[in-house]
């Protein structure tokens, strides 16, 4: 793994799940870590993590502001990990065939000859479905064009460039709405646990492997035409996953199968095998 010590590094979407886990990492081991949030961003993740990194605040559809703030870090690092999230946003995106966020900006502000890699954080959801062609969400319809854009720009730039896809990350912090967390309330309390079908499964990763995987992203060759895929080979069922925490808890859960409605990501198999390159000497 690349050594951090002393080395400035920037992060985008570095109040979320991952990235505030990223933050945490990397300023252990010592690096000079600078987040960016939006001007409506809390910290709660920050505070839970015991951390207190450099913040930028601005919105990524800023530009200008964004150019004034970031180059003068010369930052040797940088993880981009915002995405949208905000639904009418994504659906505005797609109708103007577009992303919905602006990576383009990041990339552009954050080059300099002391750039040393630029790393994309992207998702399975990016992978078109077998039926349609097309992804199977307006998020991943939108990673998808920024992974485009980004090659093109990293190309134009000489941008070492290095895309990654992951697939469902769980771990401590996760949103309380997920599927993990909801499952251990639920054994805590004696609830019951309304699920999609029992055969729609995901590829689960924990959050504290995929920031080590990212972490060694920029000791491979730069290939930007490769996408670095930072995933579990195995798919598990929503279904199995509970039933392992009320096993691994001792707990029952009461589970309703076929009483969460599917949404149109979900599916009943993950084969990703043209979502990208495994990334080599990795395990989850």
């Amino acid at each position: 793994m690349a050594d951090y010590r002393s080395k400035r590094v920037f992060i985008t979407g570095a109040n979320g799940f991952v990235g505030a886990h990223m933050a945490a990492r990397l300023m252990a081991q010592g690096a000079v870590v600078t987040c960016l949030l939006r001007p409506t961003s809390n910290r709660s993740r920050f505070d839970a993590l015991g951390i207190e990194p450099r913040v930028l605040i601005c919105d990524l559809n800023d530009p200008k502001r964004l150019d004034a703030l970031v180059r003068p870090l010369a930052a040797e690092y940088v993880f981009h990990l915002a995405a949208e999230r905000d639904h009418k946003t994504l659906a505005r995106a797609d109708v103007e065939g577009c992303s919905a966020c602006a990576g383009i900006n990041v990339m552009a502000a954050a080059a300099s000859e002391h750039l040393v890699r630029f790393v994309s954080v992207g998702s399975a959801l990016e992978v078109p479905d077998r039926l349609t062609g097309q992804p199977g969400s307006l998020h991943g319809k939108s990673k998808a064009r920024e992974l485009l854009a980004l090659r093109i720009l990293a190309e134009r730039l000489n941008i070492r460039y290095a895309p990654t896809r992951t697939h469902y990350v769980y771990g401590p912090l996760q949103s309380r709405r997920k599927l993990v967390p909801v499952a251990i309330r639920a054994a805590r309390g004696g609830l019951s646990v309304p699920l999609t079908g029992p055969d729609i499964c995901k590829r689960y990763v924990y959050v504290r492997d995929l920031v080590e995987g990212l972490l060694q992203v920029p000791d491979l060759p730069a290939t930007q035409q490769k996408v670095h895929l930072i995933t579990s080979p195995q798919q598990v069922t929503n279904l199995a996953v509970v039933k392992m925490i009320a096993a691994l808890m001792g707990k029952p859960i009461t589970i309703i199968p076929n009483s969460f409605a599917e949404r149109e990501f979900d599916r009943c198999d993950w084969d990703l095998s043209e979502a990208g390159t495994p990334l080599p000497a990795w395990q989850p």
